[in-house]
């Protein structure tokens, strides 16, 4: 009866922390958002060199969320693709870019006044890059 009632207490005890850790871990979108002085976000496009057979589209979400939107343009296969777009990197494999590909709720950290979409990507084995420049304008 003893043990039990420990292994109860210590089990509620690990629940408590348990809950009280990820209170500060995972903060609600919302909170984050009020606690900014920021209220709105425009986006322009200031450069692009490179990506004459990408078309890019960055729409804006709520919260500093985007969507990122690639497609290839031309007819040969590009087999692999590296994007670093807004602090997000990722690294995709596949035949068919033509098709297009998307990727959504990308976090655009602090406020920072320009970023990046840079692309590496492959044909065989013939590396390429390019990049688009944005300027984000913040206003409270």
């Amino acid at each position: 009866m003893k043990c039990a009632y420990r292994i109860a207490w210590f089990s509620l005890l690990l629940l408590l922390v348990v809950s009280c850790q990820s209170r500060e871990i995972y903060k609600p979108a919302s909170q984050a958002v009020s606690n900014s002085n920021y209220s709105a976000l425009a986006l322009s496009r200031e450069s692009r060199e490179g990506l004459e057979h990408w078309s890019i589209d960055v729409d804006l979400g709520g919260q500093w969320f985007l969507d990122l939107k690639l497609k290839y343009l031309k007819e040969d296969q590009v087999s692999r693709l590296r994007i670093d777009a807004f602090g997000f990197l990722a690294e995709f494999s596949t035949d068919n870019f033509q098709e297009g590909l998307t990727t959504k709720k990308i976090k655009i950290e602090g406020f920072p006044e320009k970023a990046e979409v840079k692309l590496t990507w492959w044909k065989g084995e013939e590396q390429y890059e390019g990049k688009e420049v944005y300027q984000l304008k913040w206003s409270k």
